[in-house]
C-alpha cells in the first residue's frame, strides 16, 4: 500500500528524531566502569568505596551491560572465593606456632603475667592491621592484573602475587630489592637462631652426641632431605611435624598446668621490662608470607580474607596467651623453691614429661626451619639458574645449590657461638620483622593508594589501606620497636 505524503514526512521526522536520541546515547554512552572513575571536579569527591544505587546500576546497566569483571569488584571480589576458612586457620596456626614461642617464656618471666599478655596482645592487633594492608594492597593489584586479563578475553589468574612483586608494583624496583635484602638478612638470621637451638634440644633429647655433632645433624639431615627430595615429600614431612607439634603443645599445657604454681601467681614483675619482649611476641606472631597466599586461596573475596585473617590470628593469640600463662607460673614454682629463674622449658625438660617438651621443641624448630629454608631458597634460586644458565645447570643442581647457598653461614655462625638462639631472635624480630612487616606495608599502602596513576574502581571496599591513621600506626609501632632495640643495643637506653 502507498503511504500518504503526511506520513513520509511523519516517519522521516521519526528517524532524524531516532537518529538524535542515538547520537546523544552514543555521546552519553559509557561503560559501567568508566562510570565509576569519573568525578566532578568541583566537588573532587573520591570514589574509593562508592556503590551504585538501584537507579544508577539500571542506568548503567541498560547502555553497557555489566561485565564479569564489574561484577566481581562490585561484591567486593575477584572470582567465585573456593578457599575455607578453616583452611585458613590452620594455615595461620600451623605457621604461627613454632620456633618463636621457645623463647617466649625466658624473655617474659621477669615483666610477669598481666603485661605481657598486655604486650602479646598489642603486637598481635599491629600485626593484624599490617596483614590486614597487605592484604587489600594484594587484591587490589590482583584486580589490575585481572583487568587486563578479561580486556584480552581471559579469565581470572590463580598465580600468587608474593610480597616481591607487590613491592615491586607498588615502589618499583629499588622497593623491591629493599624488601628481598631484608627479608634475607631476617631469614639468616633466624636459619642461625633455629640450627644453634635444634643441637641444644638434639644434646639434651641424646647426651651421647656432643653439641657440635647435633647441631651439624641437624642441618645436614633436614637440608640434604629438603634439597633432594620433591615439594611432596617436604609438605608431608612439615604436616606430619605440625600435627606432631600442636598434639604435644595441649600434652605442654596439660602437664604443665599440673606442676605450676597458681595460687603465688606473681601477676606483675617488672612492667618495665616489656619492651625487652616485644620483638619476640612480635617474631612470634607473623604469618604475614601466608597473607599473598591466603588472597589467592580465597580468590581475593576482601571479606572472606579478613574474617579469615582475623580468626586465623586470633586463634594463635589465644594458645600463646594459655602457654605464657603456664609456662610462667611453672617459673614461679621454681621461685618459690629457692631455685632461682630457669627458663619453663628447661624445668619441664629435665621432668618425668622432659620427652613431651623435647619433642614440641625439636618439631617447632623443624616446622620453623623448614618453612624458612623454603622461602629463602625459592628466592635465590632464580638468581643461580639465571647466573648458571650458559652452563647448563638443570634445575636440580640449582636447587641443591641453593640450599647449600643458604645453610653454609648459618651452620658456621651457630657452630661458632651456640648460646646464640636468644639473640639472634631478638635481632630478627628487633630489625627485619618490624621493616618487613610494618614499614613497608604502610608505606606501599601509602604510595598505592594515593597515586593518582591508580585505577580508584580497584580500590572498591577497601577499609583501611585507603586511612591514613592505620598506615601511620603501623608505621610509628613498627619504627618504635627498632628504635627502641637500637637504643638498647648502642647502651643510649638501659633497663637496668
Amino acid at each position: 500500500m502507498r503511504l500518504k505524503q503526511s506520513e513520509l514526512v511523519v516517519d522521516e521526522n521519526n528517524e532524524k528524531e531516532n537518529e538524535a536520541k542515538s547520537s546523544f546515547c552514543e555521546l552519553e554512552e559509557v561503560t559501567r566502569f568508566e562510570t565509576f572513575l569519573i568525578y566532578e571536579e568541583e566537588d573532587k569527591k573520591e570514589f574509593s568505596n562508592f556503590y551504585a544505587s538501584e537507579a544508577d546500576q539500571a542506568f548503567l546497566d541498560s547502555y553497557s551491560p555489566p561485565t564479569a569483571f564489574d561484577e566481581m569488584i562490585l561484591q567486593n571480589k575477584t572470582v567465585e572465593s573456593k578457599g575455607t576458612l578453616f583452611g585458613v586457620v590452620a594455615l595461620i596456626t600451623g605457621s604461627t606456632v613454632g620456633a618463636g614461642i621457645l623463647a617466649l617464656p625466658s624473655v617474659c618471666a621477669e615483666t610477669g603475667v598481666v603485661p605481657s599478655v598486655a604486650g602479646i596482645v598489642g603486637t598481635w592487633t599491629l600485626l593484624l592491621l599490617s596483614a590486614l594492608l597487605l592484604a587489600e594492597i594484594n587484591v587490589s593489584v590482583m584486580r589490575e592484573r585481572d583487568e587486563v586479563r578479561f580486556e584480552h578475553g581471559r579469565g581470572h589468574s590463580p598465580v600468587v602475587i608474593s610480597l616481591p612483586d607487590m613491592a615491586m608494583t607498588t615502589l618499583g624496583s629499588t622497593g623491591s630489592y629493599v624488601m628481598s635484602a631484608t627479608y634475607l638478612l631476617a631469614s639468616t638470621t633466624l636459619l642461625v637462631a633455629y640450627i644453634a637451638k635444634a643441637g641444644e634440644i638434639i644434646e639434651t633429647i641424646d647426651p651421647a652426641l656432643t653439641l657440635e655433632a647435633s647441631t651439624i645433624a641437624f642441618t645436614v639431615g633436614l637440608g640434604a632431605i629438603m634439597a633432594l627430595g620433591s615439594v611432596n615429600v617436604i609438605d608431608n614431612i612439615n604436616r606430619v611435624l605440625t600435627i606432631v607439634l600442636m598434639s604435644l603443645f595441649f600434652g605442654i599445657l596439660y602437664e604443665g598446668a599440673i606442676v605450676a604454681d597458681f595460687k603465688n601467681f606473681n601477676l606483675i614483675n617488672d612492667a618495665s621490662k616489656l619492651p625487652e619482649a616485644v620483638p619476640v611476641m612480635f617474631l612470634s606472631l607473623i604469618y604475614h608470607d601466608l597473607v599473598p597466599v591466603i588472597c589467592a586461596y580465597m580468590n581475593g573475596d576482601l571479606k572472606e580474607i579478613r574474617k579469615a585473617i582475623v580468626i586465623g590470628s586470633f586463634v594463635p593469640l589465644f594458645m600463646f596467651i594459655a602457654y605464657l600463662v603456664v609456662a610462667l607460673s611453672i617459673n614461679n614454682t621454681s621461685v618459690a623453691s629457692g631455685l632461682g629463674f630457669e627458663d619453663p622449658l628447661d624445668l619441664l625438660l629435665k621432668s618425668d614429661v622432659g620427652w613431651i617438651v623435647g619433642g614440641f621443641s625439636f618439631c617447632a624448630i623443624s616446622t620453623s626451619f623448614i618453612g624458612t629454608c623454603l622461602g629463602v631458597t625459592s628466592t635465590i634460586e632464580p638468581k643461580i639458574k639465571e647466573s648458571f644458565a650458559e652452563k647448563g645447570l638443570t634445575a636440580k643442581g640449582a636447587k641443591k645449590i641453593s640450599y647449600v647457598a643458604t645453610l653454609i653461614l648459618p651452620l658456621i655462625i651457630a657452630l661458632s657461638a651456640s648460646d646464640i638462639f636468644l639473640p639472634a631472635t631478638k635481632f630478627a624480630g628487633s630489625y627485619g620483622a618490624p621493616v618487613l612487616y610494618g614499614l613497608l606495608p604502610s608505606v606501599m599502602c601509602f604510595i598505592w593508594f594515593t597515586s593518582e596513576e591508580r585505577n580508584s574502581f580497584h580500590n572498591v571496599g577497601m577499609e583501611f589501606g585507603t586511612k591514613i591513621p592505620i598506615k601511620a600506626l603501623v608505621f610509628l609501632a613498627s619504627f618504635a620497636i627498632m628504635a627502641d632495640r637500637f637504643l638498647q643495643d648502642t647502651g643510649l637506653l638501659s633497663f637496668a
